[in-house]
């Protein structure tokens, strides 16, 4: 986490200076949609990316309210946090600076998906219907389909052009044949900065296996 948002720091978008500089434009957003406890939002506030008010976070997890409230509330400000789905809840396209986090993968994903949230899926996500083109059954293709496929096309569409996003995912997603439409549709997007191998230690404490990277990029579109 240190690393990712370092390097964002030292990639502010050019139209603003430090949080509260009064440099252009107002307030810078950072949003994470997918924001767990909150790590991401918290630390970037303490490094000066962003003020408390300029700071977005979804997390389906509703019991998570209570550790936001620890640290989401000043004297004067207040981040904009709230128990929703992280892939359809409500948040502005291209209405922020930065897009950072470590969303969901493994575990159950769409596979138990009700058939309803999967037809909202295919009908927001273009990386859902390029997977299931040429299906039959396509809901029921779409429950195979990595839910951490979709928050890519969620990161870059929340990023407004000339902003960036730093997402840790799996590093499958970067090697994997299965997967190269997926990095075609980013590259269409968005100009890669880095990749950064993360080592298997980084989330055993979460019991994750996975091997993971980094992906910090400009999203150009």
């Amino acid at each position: 986490m240190e690393y990712c948002l370092s390097a964002l720091a030292a990639r502010r978008p050019c139209r603003f200076g430090r949080a509260g500089s009064g440099s252009g434009g107002g307030c810078r957003r950072l949003v994470d949609p997918a924001c767990g406890d909150g790590a991401f939002l918290r630390r970037s506030v303490e490094l000066g990316l962003v003020e408390l008010d300029g700071v977005w976070g979804v997390d389906k997890d509703a019991t998570l309210a209570d550790s936001w409230s620890e640290w989401g509330q000043g004297p004067t400000q207040r981040a904009h946090l709230q128990a929703a789905d992280g892939l359809l809840g409500d948040l502005p396209a291209g209405g922020f600076d930065w897009v950072v986090g470590n969303p969901p993968y493994a575990g159950t994903g769409l596979k138990e998906a009700e058939t309803g949230l999967l037809q909202a899926i295919l009908e927001r996500y273009e990386l859902a219907r390029i997977r299931v083109a040429g299906k039959v059954e396509t809901t029921e293709s779409l429950r195979r389909l990595p839910i951490e496929v979709l928050f890519v096309e969620r990161f870059v569409s929340l990023c407004r052009p000339g902003g960036y996003l730093a997402i840790v995912l799996p590093e499958g997603i970067f090697s994997n044949t299965r997967w190269r439409f997926v990095r075609e549709w980013l590259l269409e997007r968005v100009t890669l900065q880095a990749i950064v191998s993360l080592p298997r230690r980084t989330f055993s404490a979460a019991g994750s296996p996975a091997k993971n990277c980094l992906a910090l990029a400009e999203h150009h579109t």
